[in-house]
């Protein structure tokens, strides 16, 4: 199996930090909680890809705070977009055979990524 590789740019960091002052339910981070998850963050993910050139037009996604992501994984040449966004999971399921990558929630990114049962 391959190794995974995470990308990220500033402007999707950017989005991060901010959906990371949401509550998820019943439960806020704090700022040294919200500081800590970007450190674990920065730690993992890959900054110094080299933008692809691709002449694609990505198509609009329903939600415009959610085309930057579009854009980074066409970008980064991503096999996935790995998301939980309603928006995003919808432009995935209306452009599958057009993008160059999947748009799947993290269970379905699971389920790819152990293949076959030995």
């Amino acid at each position: 199996a391959g190794a995974i590789e995470l990308c990220i740019d500033a402007a999707c960091e950017a989005e991060l930090a901010r959906a990371l002052g949401y509550r998820f339910g019943k439960v806020a981070l704090d700022a040294a909680a919200q500081a800590a998850c970007l450190e674990r963050c920065r730690a993992r993910v890959h900054r110094d890809w080299t933008p692809r050139t691709v002449a694609l037009r990505l198509p609009d996604c329903r939600d415009p705070d959610d085309q930057k992501f579009l854009a980074l994984a066409l970008a980064c040449g991503a096999q996935a977009l790995v998301t939980r966004d309603r928006a995003l999971l919808e432009t995935g399921r209306r452009w599958k055979k057009v993008l160059p990558f999947a748009i799947v929630t993290p269970r379905a990114w699971a389920a790819r990524s152990a293949g076959p049962a030995a």
